[in-house]
């Protein structure tokens, strides 16, 4: 299998810190680096704000892009295809992000001992549970998934008894203690902010336990669905690279 995906690098060379940067649901790097100016997006400038920082990012595509890009397919219908084989799509897709990974980390140009992950929605999801697998993220953004995953049990969000082992704070959980920011809107249109709160502080009680508070924030911003809208995950991301 092939893996495609943007990366941009400042233009003197140099040795520079990295941020995975992953689209949401009906995404594509293209939308997420605002190259497509006409097409509505909630990024807020996820990648020029870090770009502009003199920080390395690399924008993955993965399986979750819009009907509009090529080729066409059923996301739900190949996710049943992948189980069928005792995998699923979400799994292929943290498979691709690991190979993906074993790249950037020999990159000439990029940093391995400083390399963070950052997404919305979907690329929420997958920011959450790739930093989970993958020790050598060092800081981790969660934009708009963590939530009540009872409330949210997308097809491709549960797996056999995943709330038996594994819901949303367990994962976030096994972060720590590398540096989390979780964030929700007060205005979401597709997750209820009812469901993140609770969520949130389950997580916080694990790093206060260890001492280790100010290396996890959560919040509720004022934005509906959207990637952090005032700049304060970014400045997260940045003070942890």
């Amino acid at each position: 299998m092939s893996a495609y995906g943007l990366l941009f690098l400042p233009q003197a060379k140099g040795n520079y810190p990295l941020v995975i940067a992953q689209h949401g649901g009906h995404g594509a790097p293209e939308l997420v680096a605002g190259f497509w100016p006409d097409a509505p997006s909630n990024y807020n400038g996820m990648i020029t704000r870090l770009r502009e920082r003199g920080v390395a990012v690399f924008a993955p595509q993965l399986l979750v892009w819009d009907k509009g890009l090529e080729p066409h397919f059923d996301q739900n219908q190949l996710d049943r295809k992948f189980r069928h084989l005792g995998g699923s799509r979400a799994a292929f897709d943290l498979c691709q992000l690991r190979d993906l990974m074993n790249w950037l980390v020999g990159h000439p140009e990029i940093n391995a001992a400083r390399i963070g992950m950052t997404g919305l929605s979907y690329g929420g999801f997958y920011s959450l549970f790739f930093s989970a697998l993958e020790p050598r993220i060092k800081v981790v953004v969660s934009s708009c998934f963590v939530n009540d995953r009872h409330r949210y049990d997308w097809e491709d969000w549960v797996w056999a008894g995943s709330a038996l082992h594994f819901l949303d704070a367990e994962v976030a959980r096994m972060i720590c203690p590398r540096p989390l920011f979780l964030e929700a809107g007060a205005r979401d249109e597709l997750f209820s902010p009812e469901g993140f709160p609770p969520v949130a502080r389950e997580v916080g009680a694990a790093y206060e336990s260890m001492e280790l508070a100010s290396r996890y924030e959560s919040r509720l911003h004022e934005g509906a669905h959207e990637y952090d809208p005032d700049g304060r995950a970014t400045a997260f991301l940045l003070k942890w690279l």
